[in-house]
């Protein structure tokens, strides 16, 4: 993908969700909002911006290729600021985004994922780096257990990464971790049959990690799977026909996959764990998908299937 060409999409990637993006005369060009992640008691704030350095016109009537892309995040505390990352280089072959911003709890900590790392930052400051993946894996989601440990999702890629705008590949092994200020404990792991959609950006957000509990669902090239980490176990394999490339959960019992929502399908089916059967849900929510073609609200499904509240804590009580 050429310069011009990341440009012109993450434009028009933006516009879809309303959002801006700093197109300007040099690295200087001032910043916009991507994302904002407020923390649960309202008084901590996580922003990612977003600037775009511009070359040179030239003749003709092309625009101005973009040269460089610029990321930075910065924690707020009650209107002050506590943590920047600076301003990070993001371009397809140095960077990669910040992603998955998920505060703790007790709104003490923000977690977010940078491809292969895991960054927690304190409203104090402090700043960790987790290295929890393997040699070629990188972390697909996570998700607060408590006020202290992360539930981490990471897969094996099966060659090479871009690292932006976010990656898109094939898996070719799942871990599920738990991590805290002791360490990283394995809980699961699988091989997944090649190839296994492997997908992440920020503006496609899918919710691997149910928001009720501690169940993880994922593909594993032939059939959904679901994880129970609280009993540490598979609790449900369902063969699916097609390319998973969409998993949002409905509540703790009900998964909607997109069937090639990425590759133009557009295909939905709804999985009840419970009941073990699988039936079509296209005709449902084709419209809804419609409204904001191919970049996603984890939420876009609501109009369709009425929200239940999600637990904060991961225990599903």
């Amino acid at each position: 993908m050429s310069d011009h060409a990341i440009c012109y999409w993450v434009g028009s990637l933006c516009a879809a969700h309303l959002l801006f993006v700093s197109i300007g005369c040099g690295h200087g060009a001032t910043a916009h909002p991507l994302l904002t992640a407020p923390s649960p008691d309202g008084s901590s704030t996580a922003v990612v911006t977003y600037t775009i350095q511009k070359g040179p016109s030239l003749p003709g009537p092309e625009p101005p290729q973009a040269t460089g892309y610029w990321i930075n995040l910065t924690v707020t505390k009650d209107g002050s600021v506590v943590f920047t990352t600076g301003e990070e280089k993001a371009d397809p072959q140095t960077g990669v985004q910040p992603l998955d911003l998920a505060w703790s709890p007790d709104s003490s900590r923000l977690a977010f994922h940078q491809g292969t790392d895991l960054r927690i930052i304190g409203v104090d400051g402090s700043h960790r780096l987790h290295n929890v993946s393997e040699p070629g894996e990188w972390i697909t989601a996570i998700k607060w257990v408590d006020a202290s440990t992360l539930l981490v999702v990471v897969k094996k890629a099966s060659s090479p990464l871009p690292g932006w705008p976010g990656f898109l590949g094939s898996a070719t092994s799942l871990r599920v971790l738990r991590v805290d200020a002791g360490g990283v404990e394995e809980r699961y792991a699988q091989p997944l049959a090649n190839p296994t959609f492997l997908y992440q950006s920020q503006t496609f957000r899918m919710n691997e990690i149910s928001p009720y509990s501690v169940r993880v669902a994922f593909g594993d090239g032939k059939a959904v799977c679901v994880y129970d980490d609280a009993s540490k176990q598979l609790i449900a394999r369902e063969a699916v026909e097609g390319k998973i490339e969409g998993i949002w959960w409905i509540d703790d019992n009900n998964v909607i996959l997109g069937i090639g929502v990425l590759s133009g399908d557009d295909r939905f089916v709804r999985v009840d764990i419970l009941e073990k059967t699988i039936s079509d849900a296209t005709a449902l929510l084709l419209p809804h998908w419609r409204k904001s073609p191919g970049f996603q609200d984890p939420a876009w499904f609501r109009a369709a299937f009425p929200a239940k509240k999600p637990t904060t804590n991961g225990s599903g009580q």
